[in-house]
């Protein structure tokens, strides 16, 4: 008997990436799905669970019950158990298996501080990496998530959104018409939140953006801009000077002044390469608009090409990158402080005269001696003399300060009795 392909459909003995295929969990055996006749609604719900025909019919192993076997004892997966990982590292762990060498890099989660936790993600395809992206939003305890690149327009399916869905986060969706591309943020359900639309603000080519007003319980709302931008294309007419204008038009829309703006995203513009003029022409433009990015490692092996610009950055408590392992991009994040910071009151100095003893003023007037410049040079030079003579006799009182701190009191004379 031949030895089947497993890259190869079992039933029509072609391969073709284009087509939905579905993998047994028995003998990871390939079926295209137009193949076993199945519709893709169906396809969705029976992807991560199916077995095929011949696993289907065969006894499950007797100790977990879950996997087929072929002959009496236990499946593959009870005899040879993958290495149970417990704890946080940062370092590469080795396991043997059947005489195997296997290396896996043990990922390191940063502490983040309280607040309100921001992140984006260029995760390349969503599909298959919900479960880790679960893990990774529980583990940081992230209540904003941006997506880009999830892909969830697959051979012109589009996939529903109960197969895409996390508890307690509320969804939303900019998909694109053809496939690849698309964008989802994932929003905490504690948080409220709204959809703004620009008017009158041509897009450019494929780029996708959103913006969205976060509103916190415990803080004023919040302006999320999530935006991707593919790279730069002669083919398809796309250039990196149409998207820092778009970016210009979308700031200048708003009062980044008044209140926190975060625009985050996949920009295709590696800020490290110091020479490169689009990267100069972005700065400008943001810095133009009073927002900082907040960024500095590389998110993209050694490019950093996923930025994070605020306008209030001094309510940024925390800010990064984490190496996710879900992506060839990493994960950027913020943490926005749910308290404003403490503003020292500004201090005026006035003079009281209505506390001013005007005979013990003329008393000490008559005492000053006025040296003048000989010959006078200027105007501006006969009143700084003036001052600095005035203001050092014995005129000048006492300085009281009041309690809520916000100016200085200076009489020019004694206190009245």
């Amino acid at each position: 008997m031949a030895a089947i392909n497993k890259t190869r459909c079992r039933i029509c003995h072609t391969h073709n990436s284009r087509i939905q295929t579905l993998i047994c969990n028995g003998c990871s055996t390939h079926s295209h799905r137009k193949c076993i006749k199945i519709t893709p609604k169906e396809y969705w719900m029976v992807r991560h669970t199916w077995l095929c025909q011949d696993c289907n019919t065969s006894p499950l192993c007797p100790d977990c019950g879950m996997h087929p076997v072929f002959r009496d004892g236990p499946c593959m997966f009870c005899l040879f158990p993958p290495p149970e990982i417990h704890g946080v590292y940062s370092s590469v762990e080795s396991f043997i298996i059947e005489d195997v060498n296997i290396q896996v890099k043990l990922i390191e989660y940063p502490n983040l501080k309280k607040g309100i936790r921001l992140g984006f993600l260029n995760v390349n395809s969503l599909r298959s990496k919900l479960d880790d992206l679960i893990h990774l939003i529980s583990t940081l305890k992230l209540h904003v998530i941006c997506l880009a690149e999830t892909k969830l327009n697959s051979h012109g399916t589009m996939i529903p959104n109960e197969f895409i869905t996390i508890p307690n986060f509320n969804l939303v969706r900019l998909d694109r018409e053809r496939q690849g591309g698309s964008m989802v943020v994932y929003i905490h359900d504690s948080f409220g939140f709204s959809e703004l639309s620009l008017e009158n603000v041509q897009v450019p080519l494929e780029v996708e953006y959103t913006i969205l007003r976060i509103k916190p319980n415990s803080c004023k709302p919040l302006l999320v801009i999530p935006i991707y931008f593919p790279p730069e294309s002669k083919k398809r007419k796309r250039s990196k000077e149409c998207d820092i204008k778009f970016i210009e038009r979308i700031l200048d829309e708003f009062d980044t002044s008044a209140e926190s703006v975060y625009l985050l995203g996949d920009f295709n513009i590696n800020l490290l390469d110091k020479k490169d003029s689009y990267t100069q022409s972005l700065l400008n433009v943001t810095r133009s608009q009073g927002m900082r990015q907040m960024i500095k490692k590389p998110t993209r092996e050694k490019s950093l090409l996923d930025h994070l610009y605020v306008s209030n950055f001094k309510q940024v408590v925390q800010s990064g990158v984490v190496d996710s392992g879900i992506s060839d991009h990493s994960l950027i994040y913020c943490v926005h402080g749910k308290n404003s910071p403490r503003i020292p009151p500004k201090k005026v100095t006035v003079h009281n005269s209505k506390e001013t003893d005007w005979d013990e003023f003329n008393k000490d007037i008559t005492e000053v001696t006025f040296t003048w410049p000989s010959p006078p040079t200027s105007g501006n030079e006969l009143v700084s003399q003036f001052n600095e003579s005035f203001f050092s006799t014995p005129t000048q009182a006492r300085t009281q300060n009041h309690k809520n701190g916000k100016r200085v009191l200076s009489s020019l004379a004694h206190p009245r009795n």
